[in-house]
């Protein structure tokens, strides 16, 4: 049985933290092909403590990041000036 190339860059590691890191164990999920029903590529499994990691790592860049400052809507007055069109004239009804 020959893998294709997985569609994710590393197959062995988790990206914990804005790294690339190994995990805890070596553990793996094969991933399968709907199509042909065949292996099409293998992944790390996360354990506990990769996740607890993950979490850790999540949490800080929370508390310590931008995340809490910023906002989940873009700014309003991009969006709705396309939209006005000119000054002073009404839509057509």
């Amino acid at each position: 049985m020959s893998q294709a190339t997985a569609p994710i860059r590393h197959t062995d590691r988790f990206y914990i933290g804005g790294q690339w890191v190994a995990p805890s164990s070596d553990a793996k999920i094969n991933v399968i092909d709907s199509d042909t029903e065949q292996v099409y590529f293998t992944v790390a499994e996360a354990q506990a403590a990769d996740i607890s990691r993950a979490v850790q790592a999540a949490r800080e860049a929370f508390d310590s990041g931008p995340w809490p400052w910023l906002s989940s809507r873009p700014p309003r007055g991009p969006c709705l000036r396309p939209s006005a069109g000119s000054p002073g004239r009404s839509a057509p009804r």
